[in-house]
């Protein structure tokens, strides 16, 4: 059993399932599919009329909600990376609000996140976005986000916040969460810049604040952005996800994941940290083998894969890997492999896991001549085969038994050592040293000639 986790060099989040165009139709508003992510890829103008089949559910066009590449944010470290355009939301006589319509829910969760920079702060609490049952213009709304003086908050059914948080100047990544509770009080929560280890996981942070109140609706199919009359305050809104769960609208930077069951052993959680791979999972055997594996092109035969790490799950079936990528890959692509056991050999079944019999020695060579390195092992076929410069540093082509430092220069001066692995675990040669030889100098050298041992000759 496995399933697969790519890291791209282009950041971006795909779903599978979803089909999202950003692209304006004209003549009707559409009723997105959720997960919906809208990185507000239009012409420059009022949100209204550029989002048209999108954001025309409710409202009407006005120059308080405008599009503008002037009007981006950028996304916090973790997150993946923001593009396209961003909204100034700024309120002046007349009210304006532009809405989406998604698939409407009516139990479980609907998750909102979107970037927000509060420009000019207002006076007192104003309501910014919500969500809600119905196009009205909002007054109390199911879920209501609002802004105040170096404040944040929410609301259920309330025209002022019951729960606020405290922000700096500079952008925040918030998340609000309407929960169908089945009782006679839904409830909301939000999150400001939850910790970037959650982000796509199916685990939640802790919430900002959460409340409830008021009367609940049968379902919620409206997300809207809303400027009250009344001039003075200005604030940046980008990046807006709406999801059923927490891993929708909180891509991890970097991540596609593809998950084929919930019941299998699979990986929950990604993330990029100093340059750095981050893989966890769960729903293993405890104490059973698994191993994982990666390669830059997804259509390798599995054979041909690289295993950077082979352990056991833990006792309550996680694992956790970071591997550092291999510089110069387009995009890298991770495999779980599970049934054998880990490195202690443990749950192989009928497998052997490898030992080396024969470690790689110590070589020296003079700057242009070719050094190996080799080593010999058993276990169980098949056995894969990569070898790593200076501890950790993947050597691109070192998957066989033996490795060749062509023509060798000063950079190749270092340790080289080789992991053996298969189904039943793997085995972790020691360190052989390389280091570069004085080169040969005009004189008297000593050669082999014509059999004689030691013939005196000279080498220019």
């Amino acid at each position: 059993m496995e399933n697969i986790l790519m890291f791209p060099e282009k950041l971006c989040w795909i779903w599978v399932g979803l089909l999202f165009c950003s692209a304006a139709v004209t003549g009707f508003s559409a009723t997105v599919t959720l997960p919906f992510y809208d990185p507000l890829n239009y012409s420059e103008g009022q949100l209204y009329t550029v989002g048209a089949g999108v954001w025309d559910a409710g409202g009407n066009a006005g120059n308080e909600l405008t599009v503008s590449n002037t009007f981006a944010l950028t996304a916090p470290s973790g997150l993946t990376n923001a593009s396209a355009k961003g909204i100034r939301w700024q309120p002046s006589g007349t009210a304006r609000r532009s809405m989406i319509q998604f698939t409407s829910a009516s139990s479980g969760s609907i998750y909102v996140s979107f970037l927000v920079n509060v420009t000019t702060a207002p006076s007192s609490a104003k309501l910014v976005a919500y969500l809600d049952s119905s196009t009205s213009q909002p007054s109390s709304p199911q879920l209501g986000f609002f802004v105040g003086s170096g404040q944040l908050g929410i609301g259920k059914k309330t025209s002022t916040p019951a729960v606020t948080a405290s922000i700096g100047a500079s952008a925040q990544f918030v998340v609000l969460r309407y929960n169908f509770t089945g009782t006679t009080s839904d409830t909301v929560d939000f999150w400001v810049n939850p910790d970037s280890s959650t982000f796509g996981s199916e685990t939640l942070p802790a919430a900002t604040g959460s409340t409830s109140g008021g009367n609940n609706v049968a379902s919620i199919p409206y997300f809207g952005i809303y400027a009250a009359s009344g001039a003075g305050p200005s604030l940046l809104l980008d990046e807006i996800r709406i999801g059923t769960n927490w891993a929708q609208v909180t891509p991890p930077s970097g991540s596609v994941v593809v998950i084929t069951s919930n019941s299998v052993p699979r990986f929950n959680h990604m993330s990029v940290s100093a340059g750095k791979h981050i893989l966890r999972g769960t729903n293993g055997t405890a104490g059973n083998g698994y191993e994982v594996l990666c390669s830059s092109n997804l259509a390798l035969p599995l054979a041909q894969w690289i295993v950077i790490g082979s352990n056991n799950f833990s006792g309550n079936g996680s694992f956790d890997l970071t591997n550092t990528p291999l510089a110069g890959w387009a995009n890298t692509y991770y495999r779980l492999r599970v049934g054998g056991g880990g490195t202690n050999g443990n749950g192989g079944g009928n497998l052997t896991a490898p030992s080396i019999s024969s470690q790689p020695q110590n070589q020296q060579a003079a700057i242009g001549q070719n050094a190996l390195f080799s080593v010999a092992a058993s276990g169980s076929e098949t056995l894969n085969y990569q070898w790593y410069f200076n501890t950790n540093t993947l050597i691109v082509g070192g998957t066989n038994a033996t490795y060749i430092v062509s023509n060798v220069t000063s950079n190749d001066a270092g340790y080289y050592r080789v992991i053996v692995s298969n189904g039943a675990g793997s085995a972790t040669s020691g360190n052989a040293q390389l280091s570069i030889a004085d080169a040969p100098t005009n004189g008297n050298w000593f050669v082999s000639q014509s059999g004689n041992d030691a013939n005196p000759g000279t080498f220019t």
